[in-house]
């Protein structure tokens, strides 16, 4: 069975992407940061029914294709946590190039990406719904 650290991982190594794995003790205590500070229920299967803050989300297809308008500059460092809604943590530090890249090599699931300043969330949920907590981001989202 496939999983999305997994297809994240193969991504990276098929199309050379600059991305590196977090180690899974960090990736754990930077998602319960973001869990702490937009969402009003921590550990949650769904971050996003439990945003706290000001928000906005949209429905659309192929969310991920928005991410690099929404960031905004190509240069800033993120955290990217494939398969947000699983048990087990994992994240991976890059710039949104390389996370749309990944994003768009693998199947759909659930993700979310923030700054390492833990400022903004952006997410995707299954139901093909983008989410963005915090500005600029949220801001944005609600623009397009």
């Amino acid at each position: 069975m496939w999983t999305e650290r997994g297809l994240v991982e193969n991504a990276i190594a098929e199309l050379g992407l600059a991305l590196a794995a977090v180690p899974d003790d960090e990736a754990a205590r930077r998602y319960a940061a973001l869990e702490a500070a937009f969402s009003t229920v921590p550990r949650a299967t769904w971050i996003w029914e439990h945003l706290k803050g000001p928000h906005h989300s949209l429905r659309t297809p192929r969310g991920f294709e928005l991410l690099p308008a929404l960031v905004s500059d190509p240069a800033l460092e993120l955290l990217f946590f494939p398969g947000s809604d699983q048990a087990m943590c994992c994240a991976f530090r890059g710039r949104i190039d390389a996370i749309v890249a990944a994003i768009g090599a693998c199947p759909a699931f659930e993700y979310c990406i923030a700054p390492l300043s833990a400022t903004w969330l952006i997410g995707e949920s299954h139901h093909d719904v983008v989410y963005a907590v915090g500005e600029p981001v949220a801001s944005r989202l609600a623009a397009m």
